[in-house]
């Protein structure tokens, strides 16, 4: 058993998390306000926390038991602790630690993608298979998508900037991101330069979404020029080269 109280979370001592996953572990997918109640303390604005590790037997256990769906919350908290950023070595020492947790996580995210239920849905299912990975790959970037915006900065000049990524005019804006701005198009991958995990969500997209999706893939795929000092760069990269 941890000790909670020892633990730290987005708001202090989690000596509260306990009840909020017993209440969650109840209740299962039923639970409802008390999931956002573990998202604010346990990966606060993708922040994670001594006690987010820990929680994640828990949250394992309750998404094990939950029905099978597109999306579910237990294995979307518990991916997003486990694809926070952090370092290396921090990363390899936790996913030691719980490599059981992520076994059966991983089982349950392949087997819940073919359930999600349009874009949206698909996305996070996505992000939570993705998160899975090591190193975990394109959270920031799937959220934006999923959101149909993404915020970037310029990595020469550090302007902050908009990219929509809901239409059918994918544009490079200042931040805010104002529709009478003007944008610089971004230039979508094309498929034979994508890596093979970014092909594999780019065909994803397509079978289970459909085109428009795809299109929205190779745009986040592809290069964004910045219109402040015409900086050409990669939007979502692959780590691992």
């Amino acid at each position: 058993m941890a000790d909670w109280a020892s633990l730290r979370h987005a708001y202090g001592p989690a000596d509260d998390i306990p009840a909020l996953l017993a209440t969650a572990s109840e209740a299962g997918l039923n639970a409802g306000n008390v999931w956002h109640e573990l998202w604010g303390r346990l990966c606060h604005q993708g922040t994670v926390y001594s006690a987010s590790y820990a929680a994640l037997p828990a949250l394992t256990h309750v998404a094990s038991r939950a029905p099978a769906a597109g999306y579910m919350e237990p294995l979307a908290l518990a991916a997003a602790i486990l694809g926070s950023p952090t370092t290396p070595e921090k990363l390899r020492r936790v996913r030691e630690e719980y490599r059981s947790q992520v076994n059966t996580l991983r089982a349950l995210g392949e087997r819940n993608l073919p359930l999600a239920q349009g874009g949206t849905e698909f996305v996070y299912a996505v992000r939570t298979l993705l998160a899975l990975e090591e190193p975990p790959l394109w959270q920031h970037e799937l959220q934006g998508l999923a959101n149909g915006e993404l915020e970037l900065e310029c990595p020469d000049c550090d302007e902050h900037l908009y990219l929509p990524l809901d239409s059918t005019a994918f544009l490079t804006r200042p931040w805010p991101g104002d529709e009478g701005q003007a944008g610089n198009p971004i230039r979508p991958a094309a498929l034979e330069c994508l890596s093979a995990r970014a092909r594999q969500v780019y065909d994803l997209a397509c079978e289970h979404v459909g085109d428009e999706l795809g299109t929205a893939v190779l745009h986040l795929f592809g290069r964004a020029s910045c219109p402040e000092c015409r900086t050409e760069f990669p939007i979502a990269q692959d780590p691992r080269g």
